[in-house]
Protein backbone atom coordinates (compact mmCIF):
# COMPACT_ATOMS: atom_id res chain seq x y z
CA UNK A 1 0.00 0.00 0.00
CA UNK A 2 2.75 2.47 0.88
CA UNK A 3 4.54 1.93 -2.46
CA UNK A 4 1.33 2.80 -4.28
CA UNK A 5 0.95 6.06 -2.31
CA UNK A 6 4.57 7.06 -2.95
CA UNK A 7 4.24 6.53 -6.72
CA UNK A 8 0.94 8.36 -6.80
CA UNK A 9 2.51 11.32 -4.94
CA UNK A 10 5.46 11.40 -7.35
CA UNK A 11 3.23 11.31 -10.42
CA UNK A 12 0.98 14.01 -8.97
CA UNK A 13 4.00 16.22 -8.19
CA UNK A 14 5.36 15.83 -11.73
CA UNK A 15 2.03 16.75 -13.33
CA UNK A 16 1.70 19.75 -11.01
CA UNK A 17 5.18 21.00 -11.95
CA UNK A 18 4.50 20.56 -15.67
CA UNK A 19 1.23 22.44 -15.35
CA UNK A 20 2.84 25.33 -13.47
CA UNK A 21 5.73 25.48 -15.94
CA UNK A 22 3.29 25.69 -18.85
CA UNK A 23 1.33 28.53 -17.28
CA UNK A 24 4.46 30.44 -16.31
CA UNK A 25 5.85 30.04 -19.82
CA UNK A 26 2.81 31.63 -21.46
CA UNK A 27 2.70 34.65 -19.14
CA UNK A 28 4.20 37.80 -20.60
CA UNK A 29 4.57 36.50 -24.16
CA UNK A 30 3.04 38.69 -26.83
CA UNK A 31 0.70 37.17 -29.38
CA UNK A 32 0.29 38.84 -32.78
CA UNK A 33 -2.98 38.99 -34.68
CA UNK A 34 -4.98 40.97 -37.22
CA UNK A 35 -8.66 41.69 -37.28
CA UNK A 36 -11.45 44.22 -37.61
CA UNK A 37 -11.84 46.78 -34.84
CA UNK A 38 -15.57 47.45 -34.62
CA UNK A 39 -16.02 49.27 -31.32
CA UNK A 40 -14.20 51.37 -28.75
CA UNK A 41 -16.04 51.14 -25.44
CA UNK A 42 -16.40 53.90 -22.81
CA UNK A 43 -14.21 51.97 -20.36
CA UNK A 44 -11.32 51.89 -22.87
CA UNK A 45 -11.74 48.32 -24.03
CA UNK A 46 -11.97 47.55 -27.74
CA UNK A 47 -13.89 44.94 -29.69
CA UNK A 48 -11.89 43.15 -32.38
CA UNK A 49 -13.50 40.28 -34.31
CA UNK A 50 -16.24 40.13 -31.68
CA UNK A 51 -13.87 39.71 -28.71
CA UNK A 52 -13.12 42.29 -26.02
CA UNK A 53 -9.58 43.46 -25.23
CA UNK A 54 -8.24 45.89 -22.68
CA UNK A 55 -5.78 48.42 -24.06
CA UNK A 56 -2.76 49.17 -21.87
CA UNK A 57 -2.30 52.82 -20.93
CA UNK A 58 1.23 52.52 -22.35
CA UNK A 59 0.10 50.84 -25.59
CA UNK A 60 1.74 52.02 -28.80
CA UNK A 61 -1.08 53.12 -31.11
CA UNK A 62 -0.20 53.98 -34.72
CA UNK A 63 -2.14 54.85 -37.85
CA UNK A 64 -1.64 53.39 -41.33
CA UNK A 65 1.30 55.74 -41.96
CA UNK A 66 3.09 54.59 -38.81
CA UNK A 67 2.45 57.82 -36.92
CA UNK A 68 1.54 57.73 -33.23
CA UNK A 69 -2.10 58.53 -32.66
CA UNK A 70 -5.06 57.72 -30.41
CA UNK A 71 -7.78 55.12 -30.91
CA UNK A 72 -10.48 57.76 -31.37
CA UNK A 73 -8.91 58.78 -34.70
CA UNK A 74 -9.58 55.33 -36.22
CA UNK A 75 -12.54 55.24 -38.62
CA UNK A 76 -14.60 52.22 -37.65
CA UNK A 77 -14.73 49.50 -38.73
CA UNK A 78 -10.93 49.48 -39.09
CA UNK A 79 -8.56 46.69 -40.07
CA UNK A 80 -5.87 46.48 -37.40
CA UNK A 81 -2.83 44.44 -36.50
CA UNK A 82 -2.16 44.14 -32.80
CA UNK A 83 0.03 42.51 -30.19
CA UNK A 84 -1.43 41.39 -26.89
CA UNK A 85 -0.64 39.31 -23.86
CA UNK A 86 -2.83 37.16 -21.69
CA UNK A 87 -3.20 38.49 -18.14
CA UNK A 88 -5.24 37.38 -15.14
CA UNK A 89 -7.95 39.87 -16.10
CA UNK A 90 -7.99 38.91 -19.80
CA UNK A 91 -6.13 39.86 -22.99
CA UNK A 92 -4.25 43.17 -22.85
CA UNK A 93 -3.20 44.99 -26.04
CA UNK A 94 0.34 46.39 -26.00
CA UNK A 95 0.54 47.55 -29.65
CA UNK A 96 -2.17 48.28 -32.18
CA UNK A 97 -1.74 49.58 -35.71
CA UNK A 98 -4.41 50.65 -38.16
CA UNK A 99 -3.89 48.95 -41.51
CA UNK A 100 -4.39 50.66 -44.85
CA UNK A 101 -7.95 50.13 -46.12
Amino acid sequence: MKKHNVWFSIVLAVFTLLYLAGNAGSAGKLAKATGTLTSIEQDGTVIINGSGYEVAASAKITNGRGERTTLDTFILPARVSYEFEYTKTGPLIRKIREMAQ
